[in-house]
């Protein structure tokens, strides 16, 4: 004879509730799992080493370190920059190119005399001509056809503006050759001989009128070595980002957020171990 299945009854509401129930526990594994797998997936976007997450098998007994690289074996060759400070009416304040022997460690200036004639693009006259006519690449092609040099990458900027950066530089000592002395309409500058702190209106006036003919190129090529000098120390290293930000927008320049940051290590180098300054003599 056929046994008769026990009948169970279930009321509506507990049927809803198991469907609920159900859904509920459903829904959050799903959750968990979408979770999981787009948290891995962030993780490998970022490139983070997935095998972190299930342990890491030590290679160190059977794998050698690669020998690392000190940044003094990379510094090999010349950098040669172009610096130009324009005054009034687009007239040339100073022209010189900075040069950076990196085997030798050491650093050159090469002021030049902005009132000489060279032909550069098809066009002949002064570096002031050439700078009128076509602004600072112009220039810099003219300066590179008058001195033989080549320059790297280009700074030019103006009288304001050169002395907001000395500004951002901080305390420029300059060594003053000679005792000066000039008291004109338009211009008072009265220094004595021997190292001190120049303001930057004073420093300008130093470089426009310490002197007269091509010993004025000679004031302002270690001058100019002095600023640099002043530069590479430690506490402009430490804020070197800052330096940069707040100095860019000041000039015209070629020299990129790239170039910046891919010397930045080179920057740091010779401020704690810095070049020979060879017009500072």
């Amino acid at each position: 004879m056929r046994r008769r299945s026990k009948l169970k009854f279930t009321t509506e509401k507990n049927v809803k509730a198991k469907r609920v129930k159900f859904f509920v526990i459903s829904f959050v594994c799903f959750v968990l799992l979408f979770g999981s797998v787009s948290f891995l997936m962030l993780l490998h976007s970022l490139n983070y080493d997935l095998s972190n997450i299930v342990g890491k098998k030590d290679l160190s007994t059977s794998e050698e370190t690669e020998p690392t690289t000190s940044i003094t074996d990379n510094l090999t060759g010349t950098k040669t920059f172009f610096v130009a400070c324009t005054g009034n009416a687009e007239d040339l304040t100073f022209a010189a190119f900075i040069r950076a022997d990196l085997d030798s460690r050491k650093l050159s200036v090469t002021a030049l005399d902005t009132d000489d004639t060279v032909n550069a693009n098809g066009f002949e006259g002064n570096l002031k001509q050439h700078y009128q006519r076509a602004g600072i690449r112009q220039l810099t092609n003219a300066a590179e056809s008058l001195s033989g040099l080549t320059a790297d990458r280009y700074v030019c900027f103006t009288e304001t503006n050169f002395r907001k950066i000395l500004r951002t530089i901080g305390d420029i000592t300059v060594n003053v050759h000679k005792d000066i002395s000039l008291s004109r309409s338009d211009i008072i500058l009265e220094l004595k001989a021997g190292e001190q702190k120049l303001s930057p209106d004073t420093l300008l006036k130093y470089m426009k009128y310490g002197d007269n003919g091509d010993e004025l190129f000679k004031v302002q090529e270690r001058t100019l070595s002095s600023i640099v000098k002043s530069l590479l120390v430690p506490k402009n290293a430490a804020k070197s980002d800052t330096l940069y930000s707040s100095t860019i927008n000041l000039m015209e320049s070629n020299i990129s957020v790239m170039d910046f940051n891919n010397n930045k290590a080179v920057f740091e180098l010779f401020s704690q171990q810095p070049l020979q300054y060879v017009n500072l003599s």
